[in-house]
C-alpha cells in the first residue's frame, strides 16, 4: 500500500504515524511532538520523520526462558547525525551516534540485546523498552526510522 504522507504535532496522531514502522511503539514524549511519515527517505520508501528528544516506548511480555531483542533500521539528514539512546525498564542500554557531518543519508540496521542474562528480570516478565532521538552536539536533526521490532527467540 503506498505511503501517503503526514506530518502532525498531536501525541495521538504522531503514534498512529509510527506504526507504518513501529506497530505496537507509542509516542511518549515531547508533549507536542513534530512527527511525520514521509514518502522516502535515503532510497527507502516510507519513513518516519521524528524532531529530537522524541520518545518511542512498547511494553512486551519475554517468556521465561526466552530472550528479546530489539532490531531497528534508523538513517539522517544529510550532513548530519544524531544520537540514539535505548532504555530499558530506565537503565540506559545503548548510546549510539547515527550519522556524521560527512555522509550522505545511509540506512543502518542496529540489534540490541533486551534480555540480558546478568541484570535482574522482572517476575511477570514485562520490560520497557524506550527509544530515544536524542540531539548530538546540540544540533537539532531529524532522525529517519524504517523499523522498530522487538523479536522474542
Amino acid at each position: 500500500q503506498p505511503v501517503v504522507p503526514r506530518e502532525t504535532r498531536d501525541l495521538a496522531m504522531a503514534t498512529e504515524l509510527a506504526q507504518y514502522v513501529a506497530p505496537g511503539f507509542s509516542i511518549r514524549q515531547p508533549a507536542r511532538p513534530r512527527v511525520a511519515l514521509v514518502a522516502e527517505h535515503g532510497g527507502r520508501e516510507g519513513a518516519l520523520r521524528t524532531d529530537p528528544h522524541c520518545v518511542l516506548a512498547r511494553t512486551v511480555e519475554v517468556p521465561q526462558g526466552k530472550r528479546a531483542r530489539l532490531v531497528i533500521d534508523v538513517s539522517h539528514e544529510p550532513k548530519g547525525g544524531w544520537r540514539l539512546a535505548i532504555r530499558v525498564n530506565g537503565t540506559r542500554l545503548a548510546d549510539e551516534q547515527v550519522g556524521d557531518q560527512q555522509s550522505d543519508p545511509a540506512w543502518q540496521t542496529l540489534s540490541f540485546d533486551l534480555t540480558d542474562p546478568k541484570g535482574p528480570r522482572p517476575a511477570n516478565g514485562k520490560i520497557l523498552v524506550e527509544v530515544i532521538h536524542a540531539p548530538r552536539d546540540g544540533q537539532r536533526q531529524a532522525a529517519y526510522w524504517g523499523r522498530l521490532e522487538i523479536i522474542t527467540e
